[in-house]
């Protein structure tokens, strides 16, 4: 499955310490990504990822991307030393982290590493959640009301020698 797929996958379908936050009475309520939260401020993410590069796409839209100092489950990022906003799509620039904001509220929030597989990602978040909604060789998907919670393995391209990459996404 190619990048591409899968990140079209997310919104249909919808650091690898991934919880989800808890209402008083211990009901879930959303997921959380490495410490950040799906409706969380663009303030308080900020203070969290002071590295993040981030521009307005939109008048209430606002999109970051953080390349340097980038891991997930022990596994680091390995960008481009040239990586930046303009180049975000590059195929040496899609591993790192990126959000998404719509009104200051962080709406997707996603880590890609490079690595063929997600059997370790999926065995603990399967211990946390139980069984997802859609379980493939590909990606493996949990859903918490409008929220998911994503794990995708797959080509960062359909070029022959592109990456394999390990993408780990909360949206709703």
């Amino acid at each position: 499955m190619s990048l591409l797929l899968a990140t079209l996958l997310l919104p249909f379908a919808m650091h690898f310490e991934a919880q989800a936050q808890e209402a008083p009475g211990g009901a879930e309520t959303t997921f959380t990504l490495a410490g950040d939260r799906l409706g969380e401020t663009f303030a308080s993410f900020s203070s969290r990822h002071p590295t993040a590069q981030c521009v307005e796409s939109a008048s209430a839209r606002k999109n970051c991307y953080q390349w340097a100092g980038v891991s997930l489950m022990g596994m680091a990022a390995h960008p481009s030393r040239d990586c930046s906003v303009k180049t975000h799509t590059a195929l040496a620039c899609l591993e790192g982290l990126t959000a998404q904001f719509v009104d200051g509220r962080l709406t997707m929030l996603s880590y890609a590493v490079e690595s063929a597989d997600k059997t370790h990602a999926v065995d603990e978040l399967k211990k946390r959640y139980g069984a997802p909604k859609m379980d493939t060789r590909e990606a493996v998907i949990w859903s918490l009301g409008n929220a998911t919670l994503s794990v995708v393995v797959g080509k960062a391209s359909d070029e022959p020698n592109s990456p394999t990459l390990l993408t780990v996404a909360i949206a709703g």
